[in-house]
């Protein structure tokens, strides 16, 4: 309208508007209204609640059509069946909260999100660099987020790409001669970074804890990555489908020490490429036809390329990323961003198996995912060089039982430590899921598009003993609900207060 862009244009000049109002604030006014913000907020979401109101009152005709309607969608049928018979009378924050329902049941169901593939010259270019690593390329076609390598004699994953950026790996790369600096054992002389030897963690590695099931004693410590030489390799190198989008290899002789008991464990690395997602997935089967393992401590290497060192400010732009980690149990997920902040951001979430997949495992939740239970330093486990210049490298655990009797006894879990036992000639399945963000404030609604719960802190992630009316939005993908009385630790800090289309609200 002519006022309003007669308003539009004074607030561009400093002016203040004819309409004085709480609602409208120059922009070069230094003590900005205090609740400026909000007010514009909940003044724009009671006009919208006045108009949904009025086209309601006014078209009941149009409500009957659409609930007869076999076209109709149920959720449109829902939010017809909330807002045909509001109450007389609301206050300002019911009226919000009336409107803010509306508009999150009318927001489309989040999808898993896959780029664009990039040109063929450059996937084709990434596939030659894997070949000369031996690596075996999976993906990288069209419909596929990732293009990833695996090496052949082990089965780790040593390249993830995704499909629009093949030149550009979250994992530390297996060569670079363009960096030269010390690891372990590397001499006095700076070489360029090689970690085709022993004693380098790759994506796919695994250490375990483990015990003859029933025992009091302490547990063993297992890990397919030594120090000693030569390098441990698989029986037989991996093997490619025909598709291109899997690997499977026998990786038990990689397991070592062997296990002080019983006839030791058997271990098989698979990854595959399905579309939007990259699973790496770790098959654990006891060989022992008579006596049980328990697993105490389990944890996945997570090597992405977080190391700056020997790397100009423009290689760390172009080849490295930042590692963060929630640490939610089965919500829980690794994110990786590149250090120019710029998409695509992965994430990793825990392996999502069918319970009948896994044979007499314990310690696991009735939907057979195993969370996230805590974030290992692999410092001293690794022959990287760990300088002010490296952020470290890090495996994610999966049962922490083992450590929280040890290392850990004297911290507060973040997750409660699990373990799992598997009986003569059981087994389980532990892995990792992959996908890919468009960019970093896309990250929650990939997190829903994955199935994983995502919570909002409001007003910012850090909320003071002092507050009384911080929030915390709780949104839950389609087929996930809050049931029960929610629980808050410390007891009574949050209220619980559930709201309709999968969401719920904490107040402080």
């Amino acid at each position: 309208s002519p006022n309003r862009r007669r308003r539009r244009m004074q607030n561009r000049r400093g002016q203040r508007p004819e309409t004085a109002s709480s609602y409208f604030v120059p922009q070069d006014d230094k003590k900005r209204a205090p609740g400026a913000a909000v007010c514009s907020r909940r003044l724009l979401l009671l006009v919208l609640a006045a108009a949904t109101a009025l086209l309601l009152q006014s078209s009941s005709t149009i409500a009957t059509t659409l609930s007869s309607s076999s076209s109709s969608s149920s959720s449109a049928k829902s939010v017809m069946a909330a807002t045909t018979t509001p109450p007389a009378e609301r206050t300002v924050d019911d009226r919000l909260a009336h409107v803010e329902t509306l508009l999150e049941e009318l927001r489309p169901e989040p999808r898993l999100w896959t780029p664009a593939l990039a040109p063929q010259a450059e996937v084709a270019k990434a596939k030659a660099e894997h070949a000369s690593l031996g690596l075996l390329s999976l993906g990288g076609r069209a419909g596929d987020a990732f293009l990833v390598g695996v090496r052949a004699s082990t089965g780790t994953v040593d390249a993830v790409s995704p499909a629009s950026h093949p030149s550009f790996s979250y994992t530390m790369p297996l060569k670079d001669a363009s960096v030269k600096l010390h690891w372990a054992d590397s001499g006095r002389v700076p070489l360029p970074l090689d970690r085709t030897a022993q004693g380098f963690h790759h994506l796919g590695d695994l250490t375990l804890r483990v015990r003859k099931a029933g025992s009091a004693g302490g547990y063993s410590t297992h890990s397919t990555v030594s120090r000693k030489p030569p390098l441990a390799t698989a029986a037989a190198e991996a093997t490619l489908a025909r598709d291109g989008l899997s690997s499977s290899v026998d990786a038990s002789r990689c397991l070592t020490p062997p296990l002080p008991f019983g006839r030791g464990l058997a271990l098989r690395r698979e990854v595959r490429v399905v579309g939007a997602e990259a699973t790496l997935s770790l098959t654990i089967t006891n060989s022992d036809p008579t006596s049980g393992v328990e697993i105490g401590g389990l944890g996945l290497s997570v090597p992405f390329n977080q190391m700056f060192t020997g790397r100009s400010l423009p290689q760390v732009a172009q080849r490295c990323s930042f590692t963060e980690v929630y640490l939610g149990g089965e919500a829980g997920y690794v994110q990786v961003t590149r250090t120019t902040g710029e998409g695509p951001v992965l994430l990793v979430l825990p392996l999502r198996r069918d319970r009948r997949e896994d044979v007499g495992a314990e310690g696991r939740s009735a939907s057979g995912w195993r969370g996230f239970e805590g974030w290992r330093p692999l410092k001293q486990e690794d022959r990287a060089n760990y300088d002010w210049m490296h952020e470290m490298l890090y495996e994610v655990v999966v049962h922490s039982e083992a450590y929280a009797r040890a290392e850990w006894r004297g911290a507060a879990p973040w997750a409660p430590p699990s373990s799992a036992t598997l009986p003569p000639g059981g087994s389980a399945t532990y892995g990792l899921r992959m996908i890919l963000a468009r960019d970093v404030e896309s990250v929650g609604e990939a997190l829903l598009a994955a199935g994983v719960p995502v919570a909002t802190p409001l007003p910012a992630a850090t909320l003071h003993a002092d507050m009384t009316d911080a929030r915390l939005h709780l949104s839950t993908p389609k087929g996930l609900e809050v049931v029960g009385s929610p629980r808050s630790d410390p007891p009574g800090c949050l209220e619980a207060a559930p709201l309709s289309g999968g969401t719920a609200a904490a107040h402080a």
